[in-house]
């Protein structure tokens, strides 16, 4: 199916940080100020962020992230609006030199 046939579905935008080995607890914690950032554009419908939990160990769980992001959008059209607003580039360029390996997730949901 094409893009645009979902356009006005909600999109939930999931993303894993994995953070330098050699940064200390407190440069760790200074990171969640890039999600704070990205708190205050105006088209994200919600934003949560979290570490790591250290859940019991199973073939299905990676717990080898450092932090993660759950941001919703009201559709494709205002993920593409965040994906380019000035404040989300800002603080990819503040914040990119914490980390060694980003992973982003995007799906409609109902």
């Amino acid at each position: 199916m094409e893009r645009n046939s979902f356009v006005d579905e909600e999109v939930t935008h999931y993303v894993l940080f994995w953070l330098k080995k050699d940064l200390s607890e407190q440069e760790i914690n200074e990171f969640a100020a890039f999600f704070e950032l990205l708190k205050t554009i105006p088209i994200v419908k919600s934003l949560r962020y979290g570490r790591s939990a250290n859940t019991n160990q199973r073939d299905v769980v990676d717990n080898s992230f450092t932090y993660n992001l759950i941001a919703t959008f009201k559709n494709l059209n205002d993920i593409g609006i965040y994906e380019n607003h000035p404040t989300h580039l800002d603080a990819i360029k503040q914040y990119q030199h914490f980390w060694e390996k980003v992973i982003v997730y995007d799906s409609r949901v109902g």
